[in-house]
């Protein structure tokens, strides 16, 4: 009897088990929706850097150099005179090489190539700052870029991640809409890109010739928008 009665639970409590085991899995699971939040914004600068430089070139290597650092300096004293601070001068390239004649590769004479960038926040000074400082010697400039500063880069970035996630509930919502569901959470948002592009514009090389003796007018310089962008991979829950 007692074996009968053992039997019995045994297989009522298997029943159960696999009642609920039908159970959970009948129970229908609730949607992911998977949408890319997306957002651009494009800024007037309030950064910019001008990329210029003397060229000189001799037959006599140290005759080169020296008159290049020469001119060098007095566009930098020319600058600084402007009002731009020492440490918004940089190098950003120099390099001394023969120069030979393609025909009979014989060495011709010696180019010396002294590059600074100057940063200012005063983009009216833009053009003054070209024109000092080819009057003072420069003969090459290569480009001029628009940026931000980091507190205008950080305030714009907080606006356009608000704006990505915005993008992203809206495309959730469009396809939980559409399909007749209802978001109801969210599972995980991953970033995928934060993009910020400078305006840039190259200029020209003058190469080493004579600098004029009257002054050189400022050319205008009309700043380009900067763009910052924000992508990310938001994952929602829909019933």
């Amino acid at each position: 009897m007692k074996k009968l009665v053992i039997i019995v639970f045994l297989i009522l409590a298997l029943g159960a088990l696999i009642f609920q085991t039908q159970a959970k899995v009948e129970v229908p699971n609730n949607t992911t929706i998977v949408v890319t939040g997306e957002a651009v914004i494009d800024a007037k600068p309030d950064i910019a850097t001008v990329c210029l430089g003397v060229e000189t070139e001799s037959e006599n290597v140290t005759k080169a150099l020296n008159e290049n650092s020469e001119k060098l300096t007095k566009v930098i004293s020319a600058l600084e005179g402007l009002g731009i601070p020492e440490d918004n001068i940089t190098t950003t390239y120099f390099k001394i090489y023969p120069v030979r004649d393609y025909k009979t590769n014989e060495l011709k004479e010696y180019r010396v190539v002294n590059e600074i960038k100057v940063k200012t926040s005063n983009l009216d000074k833009i053009g003054k700052i070209i024109s000092m400082a080819i009057s003072s010697g420069a003969n090459r400039v290569e480009w001029i870029e628009f940026g931000l500063s980091k507190d205008k880069v950080k305030k714009l970035r907080a606006k356009v991640i608000r704006e990505a996630c915005e993008n992203a509930k809206a495309k959730a919502s469009a396809i939980a809409e559409s399909l007749n569901l209802t978001i109801i959470g969210i599972l995980n948002v991953k970033e995928q890109s934060t993009y910020f592009q400078p305006y840039r514009v190259y200029g020209s090389e003058l190469g080493a010739i004579p600098i004029p003796t009257p002054a050189v007018t400022s050319p205008p310089i009309k700043p380009g928008e900067v763009t910052v962008s924000f992508k990310i991979v938001a994952t929602f829950i829909a019933q």
